[in-house]
């Protein structure tokens, strides 16, 4: 099952990109009636924001380089 992590539901291998994509995978899930509408009408930077402002509500989630722009 080489395809194991394309299934829907991501590892919780957490690295710089991985980290990014699963927090933006996160926003969407928790907004399904726009979930199309985020990933068509949004830029990546917006999506960024939204990243920077899901963690301002719990700092738990990601890390603080991420809102500052370090990739």
């Amino acid at each position: 099952m080489p395809n194991k992590e394309h299934k829907g539901v991501r590892s919780k291998k957490i690295g710089r990109h991985s980290q990014q994509t699963y927090l933006i995978e996160n926003i969407k899930n928790m907004l399904p009636l726009y979930q199309t509408y985020l990933s068509r009408h949004l830029t990546r930077a917006e999506l960024l924001l939204l990243v920077g402002l899901k963690q301002i509500s719990s700092p738990n989630v990601a890390q603080s380089r991420f809102v500052r722009g370090e990739d």
